[in-house]
């Protein structure tokens, strides 16, 4: 199971009260880093933070608060919630209905969440206006976690459908599935040429395979959904894209890649990348070839055009970024990190957003749990006590959270730029207009409060990117350091002009 290495990257965490952190074995984060479940080693769940339509599941006693959800959840299609005005849970609540069941897997949608447990059985909870919770009624929704389904494998939600592989290799669907005017239950099924082993869903397309090869020796992948979108024929209710045996034989896992590929993980631990075309799978450049041994790869529902690979703990188990949407100085949709957690890969990178349960090592909640009374131990990109926050154009739901005391102190720039700024005892925020990329300022911010920085863990383009942003804020030390670090490693090193962020708004 995947772990976070930095709980920096999390202000969410920082929020939640000592006594459930220390109990706290597993976490899931969703809703832009602003709502968490807590899965803790006493059996038991805990919601908190922002509950958007229902989707923490927790349950309420007050009703106003019911009457308020129900108000907001008929009036979904006139007014859209911001996070200002979700419902706030303010300490953490346990889903009671989860007390002691062993969750193995989360998915949510839109307006939704999925559940699936060891023994097979799925409970959901949040929005049901299309039916995507399976509850029947379409316009009822579940404030609590509802069992579902029972001999579930695999659960996948869309945006307003869920899709289920059963484990006898069938497929059930429910919701409003794209392409289809009507609503669906659980009842129904997806028919299928043969039992599948695995699928995937997004938000036009459902894709499951079976690793079966006909007579030509070629396998397929089933694609059910809006085939139009695709170019696909919509006169059946089936599309098969073929393959060679050859090229992708022992299929692992597939992952959906932005509007029209998937990445393809085979046993063998290799990667391809398949574009959808004229009902074929056609298979491009392949940009994996250097990697050895992949082992896990998965998508971002909340960054459709991103995914995250990571190769086995005998390669060094480290992540690589594939971004389908922008491409970066070299030309490449692929790049390295120095990270080997999935998670804090893809809040780096990407969104404040656990992709999969992910777990919380005891050892990282040794500063959390030490009261902070001095300036000498404010935590960086702590929320609690923050009087400073940085807000990207670009990066809306990811701020980071800084103490005025501390740039003033270590920093001649921040010190003339705050000194200048009326507080009024309010919390400041400055807007970061430019294209500063949010992992090139969040290691530059966390540098001014350790005074300590690895260059070998950062890649030349976030470094060209640092050197700008070191003059930008005549940091004229931290400009020494980066070009004593390239005279020595990189000799024959060019400073390159800066580039556009890694992902735009």
């Amino acid at each position: 199971m995947d772990q976070t290495n930095d709980l920096a990257l999390w202000p969410i965490l920082r929020r939640v009260p000592n006594d459930f952190l220390h109990i706290t074995d597993r976490f899931f984060i969703f809703n832009n880093g602003e709502s968490l479940l807590l899965f803790c080693r006493n059996g038991k769940v805990y919601g908190y933070g922002r509950n958007p339509y229902g989707m923490l599941g927790v349950p309420t006693d007050d009703i106003r608060q019911k009457y308020f959800g129900l108000l907001r959840f008929y009036c979904y299609n006139h007014t859209s919630l911001s996070s200002s005005s979700c419902p706030l849970v303010n300490e953490p609540k346990e889903l009671i209905k989860l007390r002691f069941i062993n969750i193995i897997a989360l998915s949510k949608g839109d307006k939704h969440m999925m559940a699936l447990t060891d023994l097979g059985d799925l409970y959901g909870w949040g929005c049901n206006h299309s039916g995507q919770l399976g509850l029947g009624w379409y316009r009822m929704n579940s404030i609590e976690p509802t069992l579902i389904l029972h001999d579930v494998q695999k659960v996948c939600c869309g945006p307003k459908h869920t899709v289920a592989l059963v484990m006898d290799g069938s497929i059930r669907i429910w919701g409003k599935f794209p392409g289809c005017p009507h609503n669906f239950t659980p009842e129904r099924l997806i028919r299928s040429p043969s039992a599948m082993i695995d699928l995937i869903t997004t938000k036009y397309l459902t894709i499951a395979y079976d690793n079966c090869f006909d007579n030509n020796d070629k396998g397929a992948f089933y694609v059910w959904g809006d085939l139009k979108q695709f170019g696909l024929s919509g006169s059946s209710s089936t599309v098969r894209l073929t393959y060679k045996r050859n090229d992708y034989s022992k299929i692992f896992k597939i992952i959906p890649i932005g509007m029209n590929k998937i990445m393809v993980l085979t046993r063998d631990g290799r990667v391809s990348i398949l574009s959808i075309q004229n009902e074929r799978v056609r298979s491009i450049r392949n940009p994996f070839r250097s990697i050895n041994s992949i082992d896990f790869c998965i998508d971002i529902p909340e960054d459709p055009n991103v995914a995250i690979i990571r190769t086995s703990d005998d390669c060094g188990g480290q992540c690589f970024v594939w971004d389908d949407n922008i491409r970066r100085s070299n030309g490449q949709n692929l790049f390295s990190t120095n990270n080997c957690s999935i998670a804090d890969t893809t809040c780096l990178y990407s969104s404040s957003f656990t992709p999969q349960l992910t777990r919380l090592p005891s050892k990282l909640l040794s500063s959390v749990l030490t009261t902070k009374t001095t300036i000498s131990t404010f935590e960086f990109n702590d929320p609690r006590e923050s009087d400073l926050i940085f807000r990207f154009k670009h990066y809306q739901s990811k701020p980071i959270y800084v103490h005025k005391a501390i740039l003033m102190k270590y920093s001649n720039y921040f010190h003339w730029k705050l000194s200048t700024m009326a507080n009024n005892g309010q919390i400041l925020t400055i807007m970061i207009d430019d294209q500063t990329s949010y992992i090139s300022m969040f290691i530059y911010l966390r540098y001014i409060y350790t005074k300590k920085i690895s260059f070998n863990e950062i890649d030349d383009w976030i470094l060209s990117e640092m050197y700008h942003l070191a003059c930008k804020y005549s940091d004229q030390e931290f400009v020494g350091f980066i070009v004593d670090h390239l005279y020595y490693t990189k000799p024959h090193y060019h400073q390159q002009q800066q580039h556009n962020h890694y992902f735009h708004s």
